[in-house]
């Protein structure tokens, strides 16, 4: 395999999920929380054309919720672990991963609200990982490989709550 320099940024681009919280007590609940974001790679290189990769990035964590005490408005704060799975049209990989968030939820109605975060995902991924790759009889070549330990990202959310 050859090696390179040059880097790969991962586009921005929207988002969705799926948050299940079951309570715990008055300020906790357990909380299952999926998230789909379909984006790109693509190189940034001074000596080769630009050149871009689909990326699905899937998340399935579990974890956790505090809330603080509140009326209608009730500040919180998340955290989980899980995994993240990364996918191109050619190949996927799963890794290890985890989140912390702070956020609103506001109740105007005591079944139906709205919830408002920030959340931070780090995903932990071996320095000098190959993801991404094909291995023949002809070539072995890897699209990405990563230098460092984590990959992360930062999320603002807004959803709407449903209580039963």
């Amino acid at each position: 395999m050859q090696d390179s320099e040059d880097t790969w940024d991962i586009d921005d681009s929207s988002s969705f999920g799926l948050i299940l919280n079951l309570r715990e007590s008055v300020n906790t609940q357990w909380e299952l929380i999926y998230s789909q974001q379909d984006s790109a790679a693509r190189l940034n290189s001074a000596s080769q054309p630009a050149s871009q990769i689909d990326i699905d990035v899937q998340l399935l964590q579990i974890g956790g919720t505090y809330q603080w005490e509140g009326d209608r408005i009730r500040p919180y704060l998340a955290a989980t672990l899980g995994g993240t799975r990364l996918s191109t049209p050619s190949d996927n990989d799963t890794f290890f991963s985890g989140s912390i968030g702070l956020g609103l939820q506001i109740m105007p109605a005591s079944r139906v609200g709205i919830r408002l975060e920030a959340r931070a995902w780090g995903t932990l991924m071996q320095s000098d990982t190959d993801i991404f790759c094909r291995t023949g009889p002809e070539q072995n070549l890897c699209a990405v490989r990563v230098d460092g330990k984590v990959l992360g990202q930062v999320e603002t959310i807004a959803g709407v709550v449903f209580r039963f």
